[in-house]
């Protein structure tokens, strides 16, 4: 049975339950064949691996019969986070007066950085290229000095990339503090 047959039989065997839970069912199912796939593995041996499709909707649907609904409240929305005004205030001006000049600093030394580690990299270029119009020994020291620069530039990205993804995982840190402090820790 191949994977279009499987997932078939499966969704008429979980027709007795909700469209929502169906879908549910069968992204996970779809995740089951997927990984198969990548561990190199057939469509069919997957399918037999995983079991007759209609025993397992079956089961799907006892076990949904099982649980009773929940109740549902009538016109139940989800309630608004709170805002403490006092607390909204309090955010604004750290912000205005700490938060923001803090990050806009951090936020320029890293283009500084970034700029540098361009620079070194021209460097880099423009001896390589003064090399190619020069003779002896004057031409090796350019094309060492080159590679140096060169492996300095990698070493440099590498770190500029990492320090990229912590400074904007601390803005995000900091954006979810400041939103739980004015709805009282609601929404962290």
């Amino acid at each position: 049975m191949n994977k279009h047959q499987f997932m078939n039989q499966l969704r008429q065997a979980l027709s007795p339950l909700d469209g929502p839970a169906i879908a549910e069912i069968l992204a996970d199912f779809e995740e089951h064949f997927a990984a198969g796939f990548s561990r190199g593995k057939s469509e069919e041996s997957i399918a037999a691996e995983l079991g007759d499709p209609l025993e397992i909707g079956r089961q799907y649907a006892e076990a949904a019969s099982a649980i009773p609904p929940a109740p549902v409240p009538p016109a139940a929305a989800p309630a608004a986070p709170r805002i403490n005004e006092g607390a909204l205030l309090g955010v604004i001006l750290l912000n205005l007066f700490i938060g923001i000049p803090l990050w806009l600093g951090l936020f320029a030394a890293l283009a500084g950085f970034w700029a540098g580690a361009g620079s070194i990299g021209a460097a880099a270029v423009v001896l390589f290229v003064l090399a190619v119009f020069q003779a002896g020994v004057i031409s090796l020291i350019l094309v060492l000095f080159a590679i140096a620069l060169s492996a300095l530039t990698i070493l440099s990205v590498i770190f500029l990339v990492y320090l990229t993804k912590w400074m904007i995982k601390g803005v995000v840190a900091w954006f979810r503090w400041n939103r739980s402090l004015v709805t009282g820790g609601a929404a962290a």
